[in-house]
């Protein structure tokens, strides 16, 4: 990657932002590109300041614009706005959905763990984008696009978001994901990453969830997932993610011993009635113990056609692997199903477990869910844990296992080997 050029001018701030923007057209070598604008901002960065200080929340910034020097090409202009929010410019785009490849670059760059005064922080971002066409439209109207597109995130939850002007044809990003994805694996350039599952009670790993990544392209999850599930591509990736998780079990060196992996199914895999056998071929091939591999469905999912559900995931306990609600807490199944669903574990979603010390109604969620999920027979797992305090709190509600940024993010496969030595190590 070239490195950026940073700009960072003495009139930092809004004004300096529409200036760079209309500089930025002026300087277009083709009536036919396209100028970019992205404002980025850490989700803790209001938290980092009031719990930590200024210092730190600068800390923050700086390591975010360090970062970045990586991703952006040498035209491509860095900008401190007055809140502490980072504008990046990007220059001569071919075409608008270029910006959202650019912020899944920054966000693969960015998103880290820092240090800030002896505690670790995982760094996560929110993206707005809004595009400047070379004529017409004012930059400040621009600005206020990637701001208003900032909000919308925050709001939404989502990672990115993007405003755009009339010729950007927003079919045309799925369309471009569905192409790469006819090829993405014959190409090797889809992977799993792993993030570590740790045992709450004795601080140990005991396995890892497997995530489809395609770092390749810059794509996020959040991209081509749904793009695969509205095509139907879903099938291949799932494939691929249990063929591929099987496979590592028998490749990881010896001393992490006998770990579990986890691999997500989607709804449309709850209709497939050849999956168990998909499954069943994976683990005959390379010889791996089925109660090694971990199943992970929605709750969402789940309910879409319990039947279906029901009659796919008791196929696969029965081959003897694991079952897992993902996200539980998120969909609307009732009591009496749930004391019937063919699983072995809940993971209570990320979106109480994150706030559960400041929000006294997640934390009563978090803690009545371990409680009931106990009485039905069924182990726990927190996803979202990002500090010691939530780790401790969890521990006291006698949560089996956690995930989470505190311990790491999914790492390559060579990374997660190296991880998991030192994280035995410590």
């Amino acid at each position: 990657m070239r490195a950026i050029r940073k700009l960072f001018r003495p009139e930092t701030g809004r004004l300096a932002c529409v200036s760079a923007v209309a500089k930025a057209v002026n300087a277009g070598d083709n009536a036919n590109n396209h100028v970019g604008l992205l404002i980025l901002q850490p989700i803790q960065l209001q938290d980092i300041y009031a719990s930590l200080g200024y210092k730190a929340g600068t800390e923050v910034i700086s390591t975010i614009q360090s970062a970045a020097k990586n991703v952006l090409a040498k035209d491509d202009v860095v900008l401190l706005l007055d809140d502490g929010k980072l504008a990046i410019i990007l220059s001569s785009l071919r075409h608008p959905n270029q910006a959202l490849l650019a912020a899944n670059k920054l966000r693969g760059a960015c998103e880290q763990n820092v240090d800030l005064g002896g505690r670790e922080l995982s760094l996560r971002l929110r993206v707005g984008i809004a595009i400047l066409e070379q004529t017409g439209e004012a930059p400040e109207s621009v600005l206020q696009g990637a701001e208003l597109a900032l909000r919308e995130a925050d709001e939404s939850a989502q990672p990115v978001v993007m405003r755009s002007g009339p010729k950007t044809d927003s079919n045309l990003r799925d369309w471009e994901i569905e192409e790469g994805l006819s090829t993405a694996i014959s190409n090797g350039d889809l992977e799993l990453f792993y993030q570590p599952k740790i045992d709450v009670r004795s601080q140990r790993i005991c396995g890892a969830e497997g995530l489809l990544r395609w770092e390749r392209m810059g794509i996020f999850p959040d991209a081509f997932i749904p793009v695969a599930e509205k095509t139907g591509q879903i099938t291949e990736l799932t494939r691929f993610a249990v063929q591929s998780a099987v496979r590592q079990l028998t490749e990881w060196p010896q001393e992490l011993g006998e770990i579990g992996v986890a691999v997500n199914l989607s709804a449309t895999d709850l209709h497939r009635g050849d999956l168990p056998m998909v499954i069943n071929g994976a683990l005959e091939v390379w010889s791996v113990s089925p109660n090694r591999l971990t199943l992970e469905v929605t709750e969402t999912a789940l309910m879409e056609d319990p039947g279906a559900a029901h009659a796919v995931l008791t196929a696969i306990r029965d081959l003897g692997c694991r079952v897992s609600i993902d996200d539980f807490g998120t969909g609307y199944s009732s009591l009496a199903y749930f004391k019937k669903i063919p699983a072995d574990e809940l993971k209570i979603d990320r979106s109480f477990v994150f706030s559960m010390l400041k929000d006294e109604a997640d934390r009563n969620i978090v803690s009545h869910v371990i409680s009931l999920a106990h009485s039905f027979g069924l182990q726990v797992v927190a996803e979202g844990v990002e500090d010691q305090d939530t780790l401790e709190c969890l521990s006291e509600m006698n949560c089996d296992y956690a995930q989470g940024f505190y311990f790491s993010k999914a790492l390559p496969t060579e990374a997660f080997v190296e991880w998991t030595k030192r994280f035995r190590r410590s």
